[in-house]
């Protein structure tokens, strides 16, 4: 057995009580602490090449979408042989691999639930995802009492990741009855633990540990769209962590997709999120992101007017988002989206 994880850990004791378990089983076990934050595909090759000759029967992750995410991408290189690169979408990976047992230690990416494995392409330095139903991993430990040893800004970003999931899920074009059910539930119980006061109690947890696996199962039948193409490059080019990324360019491209739904699926987010009319649903989203102290601009985490031209020719080839958002993409649309992202939040509001 392999043991992916960080140093936190170890730091709060779960390397040792994790490996006392399988040591009173009888399973001899490996552990890799080195995962670093949005995987390199480098990593990747260079831990499933050190690790080929231990004999793996599974791989336990135990930590946030980084960790499990790289145990994904070493499972199927284990299992298949050649290199990360070798399986990046348009590729889908329908050969069984190594088992994957996933512990999430973080409440945003879902990945304990979903068929995605997300890396970073180091080579042309962009995100890039290894997709199948075979490296869903085949069992989740959702535990709240993790998220306790989360840093409070650490914990915001990755319910923001959440959000982001369940409200794009929802909006996407490959949405249907089951992933409508898990992305309002899991908005539901967000709003849910964020409508007091930010002192997180342990039902607060649970909620948003439950919103997190319930967004990742909305995500794998409908997917992700807009937001995500546009979050990606402040990832890989400005370090900003992926579910405040999604935060930052999320009410833009919001205000422009719900045009799109129908307005059955408006009333009943609408209603969830108690408010009066379509504006009211911008309106709120920004509220919390104003209360939950997400920067106003991407200009706020170093993007500069200068850059925009290229942001764009980026956005535009993460197509697996961009064909699945609910209104037609071009360039055109792109640059407008960030430069209301560069003006920010304040100006943008004066119109709600």
């Amino acid at each position: 057995l392999l043991l992916f994880s960080r140093s936190f850990a170890r730091r709060y004791g779960y390397i040792d009580k994790l490996g006392k378990i399988l040591k009173d089983a009888g399973i001899s076990f490996k552990v890799y602490e080195g995962i670093l934050p949005n995987p390199p595909s480098t990593q990747c090759n260079n831990v499933a090449l050190k690790i080929r000759d231990f004999n793996t029967d599974v791989i336990v992750a135990f930590g946030g979408g980084s960790v499990i995410d790289a145990a994904k991408a070493v499972s199927v290189v284990l299992s298949l042989g050649g290199k990360v690169e070798d399986y990046f979408y348009p590729n889908i990976v329908t050969e069984e691999v190594l088992p994957v047992i996933a512990i999430p230690t973080t409440c945003g990416t879902g990945s304990e639930v979903t068929k995605y494995a997300l890396i970073t392409d180091v080579v042309k330095k962009r995100k890039a995802v290894i997709v199948g139903e075979t490296i869903i991993p085949r069992v989740a430990l959702v535990d709240p009492q993790v998220l306790k040893h989360l840093p409070r800004n650490l914990l915001t970003w990755t319910v923001l990741d959440a959000f982001s999931h369940a409200i794009e899920a929802y909006m996407s074009k490959s949405a249907n009855d089951f992933s409508d059910m898990f992305g309002l539930r899991a908005l539901e119980l967000i709003m849910e633990a964020l409508s007091s006061d930010l002192k997180l109690s342990d039902d607060k947890l649970l909620k948003l540990h439950l919103a997190s696996t319930l967004a990742g199962m909305a995500i794998n039948i409908a997917g992700t769209t807009l937001i995500h193409a546009l979050g990606y490059y402040l990832t890989t080019h400005h370090d900003v962590h992926h579910g405040l990324s999604n935060a930052l360019v999320m009410p833009y491209v919001l205000a422009r997709n719900i045009k799109a739904i129908s307005d059955v699926k408006i009333r009943r987010l609408m209603s969830l999120l108690h408010v009066g009319n379509v504006k009211g649903i911008i309106r709120r989203v920004c509220e919390m992101l104003d209360k939950l102290e997400i920067p106003n601009s991407i200009g706020d985490v170093g993007v500069k007017i200068s850059e925009v031209n290229d942001y764009v020719k980026e956005v535009i080839n993460y197509r697996r988002n961009l064909d699945n958002n609910p209104i037609t993409v071009d360039e055109e649309l792109i640059k407008d989206l960030i430069i209301e992202a560069l003006r920010g939040r304040k100006e943008f509001m004066k119109r709600f």
